[in-house]
């Protein structure tokens, strides 16, 4: 389908547990809008990436909320990549490193950065100082962005120890100084800088799919590829090509060693039986199951008051607790990604050869895990 890239912020969706909603039941929803291909979905919270011949983004919105029931902001990619790129040059001024942990310290204080969107353009009265809220304990508004989006820091953790979401520390009081303004927009919505940088990247890749493939039909059956982050962060010791021709033993035989060592035999061991099938759909699926497990027994034991009940929620609590690295993560994320085309995708295909690439991130995930911040027990 020829067109412009969007994204669509759903708001409310998958926080602490309310709105439960699933990827699937996003794109069976979508799926009924005529003119509009969903792309990808990043994330649990709604951050839909667009492809549609439509140029009205309040239109678009509409058309989306429809089959949903759920509110959402809705800007052109274009403007998304300008917006993160004006919060990112100021996030630079303030930390050195912000824009690769999207998080800063201030007199000792950590603090996550942010966007909170607003469904309609703002007048420029609301541009300026006028625009943004008074400081509280949780939050301090920034600056506002291309008039469509707020750039605030907002507390990593409360004084006990909890995650404070960014819709709880900041939607509310913006609203409430843009009203005092006489604007109220139809949807504020939130999300962590990183969040935002995580879909501009997945829109980007839209944008190339797109160019590269002409928007493959639906029915057209691909070859699955990696995305280019698993070469770049070297997780891989050998070129793609011979994973195929490698004996499977060698591979196997080192998740176990891994494993054995770092004391995660147990989990472990279904994912090693699932390669002696050889069915590398299987395979992507049962690594995700086991490094899940990995990750819930992680978190139970830094701190059991904390909920973290999805695999997403364990891998940003072990984030936001300083428990595991950004390259970490993003191994993490790389994983459950490949593990949704898998599950999710019938128009991907996979190859034994897959089996290899499954051992090589599992191993990473794990040794990372062992050896992730200097002070910090392992986690495993």
């Amino acid at each position: 389908m020829p067109g412009q890239e969007y994204v669509a912020l759903l708001h409310g969706r998958n926080i602490f547990g309310r709105g439960r909603v699933t990827n699937d039941e996003i794109r069976d929803a979508l799926a009924a809008v005529p003119g509009v291909e969903c792309r990808a979905i990043v994330g649990a919270s709604g951050n839909v990436v667009l492809t549609t011949a439509a140029t009205d983004d309040e239109r678009l919105a509409a058309e989306v909320e429809a089959p949903l029931g759920s509110p959402c902001v809705v800007v052109s990619l274009t403007t998304l990549k300008a917006i993160l790129s004006q919060a990112l040059e100021r996030a630079r001024s303030l930390s050195a490193d912000a824009d690769r942990s999207f998080k800063i310290t201030q007199d000792g204080v950590r603090w996550e950065l942010g966007l909170v969107f607003s469904s309609d353009e703002l007048p420029a009265a609301a541009s300026g100082r006028g625009g943004i809220f008074a400081p509280t304990d949780h939050a301090v508004a920034m600056e506002v962005l291309s008039r469509r989006a707020l750039l605030v820091q907002k507390r990593d953790i409360s004084s006990n120890g909890t995650r404070i979401p960014f819709g709880e520390a900041v939607n509310r009081p913006w609203r409430s100084a843009l009203k005092r303004l006489g604007v109220s927009p139809r949807c504020l919505t939130s999300r962590s800088l990183g969040r935002i940088a995580m879909t501009v990247r997945a829109g980007e890749e839209a944008v190339r799919e797109g160019r590269s493939a002409g928007h493959l039909p639906s029915a057209s059956r691909r070859r699955f590829q990696l995305p280019r982050t698993m070469k770049k962060k070297a997780i891989l010791s050998g070129p793609r090509e011979n994973a195929r021709h490698q004996e499977p033993t060698s591979f196997i035989e080192r998740l176990r060693e891994t494993a054995t060592k770092l004391g995660a035999v147990q989990a472990m061991e279904p994912l090693i039986a699932s390669f002696e099938d050889g069915n590398a759909v299987a395979a992507w699926i049962q690594a995700h199951r086991s490094v899940g497990r990995l990750l819930k027994t992680a978190c139970d034991a830094a701190n059991p008051r904390i909920d973290a009940a999805t695999y997403i929620d364990q891998r940003e609590k072990l984030l936001t607790l300083g428990l595991i690295s950004q390259k970490m993560a993003a191994y993490l994320h790389l994983l459950r990604k490949v593990r949704n085309s898998a599950a999710h995708d019938d128009h991907c295909s996979f190859q034994s050869g897959d089996l290899r690439l499954i051992a090589e991130l599992v191993i990473a995930i794990l040794s990372d895990g062992h050896n992730v911040v200097a002070g910090q027990r392992p986690l495993w």
